[in-house]
């Protein structure tokens, strides 16, 4: 009798959490991804970063204003708009017909995968004579040092980095607080200047394009990045931007 009622206590639970779970499920909205929906569950005082794409981005800033949230920066390539917003308006914002989804502006960080031992660079350079030149190589990253003599040009005049942009500090000089930014532009262009040439690397003739999109401990935000990818895709034709390049990387939670 005892292991029946237990059995039966056992199998009341397992049906109790499985209708919380379908309630749960019920309530989330449609719109917002799987972590802000979360947020709103359980977190319903606080507040979250978000990105708000928009079928009609014309009154965003208002709408964002006038559901409780600051608006940040604009990502012209989505129709979306960067925001602050209070976890418990989410999804009243979210049933603004005007609203397409609602994501977490999630921290994105850089990364440094295996680079292969050859990929067939060098017989390209040195059997077509290809190497990069007169291409633009865009690298997200953490920025670019304001010298280095691996990115010197080919007659040691001057650096082969074309143009900055900073999208976490707003500055206009070239730096690189963090190095990956600077590492991965190396292995893209560097000419081994340092080292005779014996460490060049896959296109030293091209020059790069740095655009600053994590700080100073390597991390950055979803948002950062799609500004600066924004910037690319608007410049691409001024700056020649031919390659993009990102060495870095977030969760997947959606």
């Amino acid at each position: 009798a005892q292991l029946l009622k237990l059995g039966q206590n056992t199998a009341s639970a397992a049906a109790a959490k499985q209708a919380a779970h379908e309630a749960r499920k019920a309530r989330r909205h449609a719109k917002l991804d799987q972590l802000l929906n979360d947020a709103v569950e359980n977190q319903a005082n606080g507040q979250s970063a978000v990105i708000i794409e928009f079928h009609d981005d014309r009154d965003a800033l208002t709408l964002v204003k006038a559901n409780g949230g600051k608006a940040g920066r604009r990502l012209g390539i989505l129709k979306a708009r960067v925001a602050k917003m209070p976890n418990r308006q989410l999804k009243a914002l979210a049933n603004d017909s005007r609203v397409k989804s609602i994501h977490l502006d999630r921290p994105t960080k850089s990364l440094a995968g295996r680079t292969a031992v050859t990929i067939g660079a060098r017989a390209v350079q040195e059997l077509m004579g290809y190497d990069g030149a007169g291409i633009g190589v865009g690298v997200i990253d953490s920025g670019i040092t304001a010298w280095h003599d691996d990115l010197t040009a080919a007659n040691g005049q001057g650096q082969r980095v074309a143009h900055f942009a900073d999208f976490v500090n707003g500055y206009t000089q070239p730096y690189d607080d963090f190095g990956h930014g600077t590492h991965v532009a190396g292995i893209v262009a560097g000419n081994g200047r340092d080292m005779n040439g014996a460490r060049t690397a896959v296109a030293p003739g091209a020059h790069i394009i740095a655009l600053k999109a994590l700080d100073g401990e390597g991390h950055g935000t979803i948002s950062m990045i799609i500004a600066a990818l924004d910037y690319a895709v608007a410049n691409k034709d001024a700056l020649n931007i031919r390659v993009l390049n990102l060495s870095l990387g977030a969760t997947v939670t959606e």
